[in-house]
């Protein structure tokens, strides 16, 4: 009986060893970089690709400190420091990732997304490393030659709309039914010109590392009342219904009050622009677990199915909205995302083509 018993546990032991030995193979030959440490922050185990990035050897790694042997700093910070990343372990974390530049023995400057993860029941942590230098860079030189190219083209296209203008208003004598139609297209050609390179340098000023977010206290309700006294010319025009529904319990918000007036009145305008004449458009705000849940619903045109996952990507428009409103540059909701990762907040929707479209907003109290 005892035989067998060894016998059994033998093939078990050798089965647990053959199984570690093929994840370290699977693990070890990934091509992204893998860090265990133990509740210190000391290495227990890092694939091939981690040990190369270090030129040296996975062995010689084991029980050095995370932080020493790879000293990265976060990318995002306005004045970057040095981050311990490998503190604060016996917290509860579901997963954090951020992106982290170093520069290693070349003196060759590197650009990561790191992914940090507690193991179930342990105080061990998982690093996953991913080197997007490549990516970080080109996205930078895009940003700084959209930024470029928007600060040079605001001077000649403000002064060709202001031209346009004084043709369309006769400045220059009078004009027939055709020259007058010319004019009017060059009018609005040069508007839409003017509101694509505004959003533009709106983008490359929210998405500059330099921008600070500047908090006070403000209340909700003045905001959205504020929103609507610009839009009610439009509202009117349009013979929308609109109504705002407040929490009696709301408190004071303390967060970047130009950044909040930004994020909802470029959800209002969508919800103005794409919604037909007599439609409507219901706000309303309630506290929840210690954020401020908005909601800004219409019933408006929706959106496809097919375009709904790029509905938050850089100049993207449905084809429906696009003919209901031919105007638009493809940045508002763009830019509406920007904002809510800078204070904190998280966006969802719902939409249903031809009945309307919610849009749900959590905004952090502080």
């Amino acid at each position: 009986m005892s035989v067998s018993k060894d016998k059994f546990f033998s093939e078990e032991l050798l089965e647990v060893h053959r199984i570690l030995g093929w994840m370290d193979l699977v693990i070890g030959s990934i091509n992204d970089a893998v860090c265990v440490v133990d509740k210190l922050g000391n290495i227990i185990f890092s694939n091939n690709y981690f040990a190369n990035l270090l030129a040296t050897q996975r062995i010689f790694l084991l029980g050095q400190s995370f932080n020493e042997a790879f000293p990265i700093k976060q990318t995002e910070s306005p004045l970057p420091e040095y981050i311990n990343i490998a503190n604060n372990v016996t917290e509860t974390l579901k997963g954090e990732e951020a992106v982290y530049e170093w520069t290693n023995k070349e003196n060759n400057h590197l650009f990561f997304r790191v992914s940090k993860q507690i193991l179930p029941n342990s105080e061990q942590i998982v690093y996953l490393i991913q080197n997007i230098t490549s990516e970080y860079k080109l996205s930078l030189m895009k940003n700084n030659f959209i930024n470029l190219a928007s600060h040079q083209l605001r001077t000649p296209m403000t002064v060709i709309m202001t031209y346009a203008h004084m043709l369309s208003n006769e400045y220059a004598g009078g004009l027939n039914k055709e020259q007058q139609q010319l004019a009017d297209t060059l009018v609005s050609s040069s508007e839409r010109m003017i509101a694509l390179v505004e959003g533009l340098l709106n983008i490359a000023r929210v998405q500059s590392a330099t921008r600070l977010i500047q908090k006070s206290d403000i209340r909700i309700s003045e905001i959205f009342k504020q929103i609507h006294k610009e839009l009610e010319p439009r509202l009117v025009e349009k013979k929308l219904g609109y109504s705002l529904s407040l929490d009696g319990n709301l408190p004071v918000i303390n967060t970047d009050t130009s950044i909040f007036h930004e994020i909802f009145s470029n959800l209002i305008v969508n919800a103005v622009q794409y919604t037909p004449i007599k439609g409507s458009i219901n706000v309303t705000v309630k506290l929840m677990n210690k954020k401020a849940l908005i909601s800004i619903s219409d019933t408006g045109i929706g959106i496809p199915k097919e375009y709904q996952p790029y509905l938050f990507e850089q100049f993207s428009r449905a084809e429906n909205a696009m003919q209901e409103f031919t105007e638009g540059t493809g940045l508002g909701l763009y830019m509406v995302k920007i904002l809510l990762d800078k204070i904190g907040g998280t966006i969802n929707y719902r939409s249903e083509l031809n009945v309307g479209t919610e849009f749900k907003v959590l905004v952090p109290l502080t």
